[in-house]
């Protein structure tokens, strides 16, 4: 372990709160705790944190693509509030992070590590969805407009706020052996990467019912394709709730401005939810959707000439209010047209 004293690395065993710490390592990890974990002076972050923003980079040049994937798979395990995918359909590559500094941090790595330039597009709050009611819904082979060789049946259940998908397979092993049941799942999985407002479902649960093949045309590729159309089906007769991401907040600002920084919070759809006057300074905690939070911080800066501070920290999902924001579907080829065929007759 070294820290750095009077313009100089140096060797240490001890290091004390506000002090910089080096490790050379490369198993370190954000969010590892090094020490006594019971005296650490607040809780830590989640477990599985849930990225808040999303946006697509890609290289300058398209030889640089495998770098650019390499690299950030490099940052990914070393930061497990960053994720990266690659898009099945469009073949984009797709961050997800939980704030707008992550990024810039990201972009100057990229930059001044592993000399790449990248072109990224401008963030957009990532919105979930969840089950209404209960439903379920069951395709059958051999029925039209079902063009593959299975029949399945699904319900949906939803959960509580934050439980994340739960899946019960409720058909035999001896009946549907293990890889068409495993087609299955990735079919739902799939399913749940789209619901009806075009974002990701979550905090429900998924039952496979009724499974029917057919010896020895059936196949795992049948129910992994017919999966997502019947999970479809099930959620409109569910309906869904949008979820969007709410962040609690800690309000630093100079007294003075105590009355503005209170009676403007609900145009940004901010809940104060304790204020205290310490010395020449206010102290607000609220809550804050996560759409409204760059807005706020900008209006703060502005009429405390910057002398404000807001810190934030992701508190979790909740229902959406206004107008439902909708995502574009992402095409598929293979499954559209079937998409479309259930959605005329149903």
């Amino acid at each position: 372990m070294r820290i750095p004293s009077k313009g100089e690395i140096v060797r240490t065993d001890t290091a004390y709160q506000g002090e910089i710490v080096i490790l050379p390592s490369d198993s370190v990890r954000l969010n590892d705790v090094l020490g006594d974990q019971t005296r650490l002076p607040r809780k830590r972050w989640r477990e599985d944190p849930l990225p808040m923003l999303r946006t697509t980079i890609a290289p300058k040049t398209a030889a640089q693509r495998e770098r650019l994937l390499d690299a950030l798979t490099q940052l990914a395990d070393t930061d497990p509030l960053l994720r990266c995918e690659v898009d099945s359909i469009t073949h984009e590559i797709i961050l997800s992070f939980l704030g707008r500094v992550q990024l810039e941090v990201v972009s100057a790595l990229l930059s001044e590590k592993y000399k790449l330039e990248t072109v990224v597009k401008e963030p957009s709050v990532i919105y979930m969805e969840r089950p209404l009611k209960a439903a379920s819904h069951t395709i059958h082979i051999e029925v039209p407009p079902n063009p593959f060789w299975a029949s399945i049946g699904l319900s949906v259940t939803p959960l509580s706020l934050g439980s994340g998908v739960q899946y019960e397979s409720r058909v035999s092993l001896g009946y549907l052996n293990q890889s068409f049941q495993n087609a299955v799942r990735d079919g739902i999985r799939y399913g749940l990467e789209q619901g009806l407002f075009g974002w990701n479902v979550t905090d429900c649960k998924i039952c496979f019912e009724y499974g029917l093949y057919y010896s020895p045309v059936s196949t795992p590729a049948d129910f992994r394709s017919l999966a997502p159309i019947v999970l479809e089906q099930a959620l409109k007769e569910s309906g869904t709730q949008l979820l969007e991401p709410h962040l609690s907040f800690i309000l630093y600002a100079p007294q003075e401005y105590l009355s503005r920084a209170y009676h403007d919070a609900p145009k940004y759809c901010a809940t104060i939810e304790t204020a205290q006057v310490k010395k020449d300074e206010v102290v607000f905690t609220g809550e804050i959707p996560a759409r409204c939070i760059q807005a706020y911080r900008t209006d703060l800066a502005f009429y405390t000439n910057g002398r404000s501070v807001c810190l934030t920290e992701l508190k979790g999902y909740q229902a959406a209010v206004g107008q439902p924001v909708i995502q574009p579907r992402r095409p598929n080829s293979r499954l559209d047209k079937v998409r479309h065929m259930f959605q005329k007759v149903m």
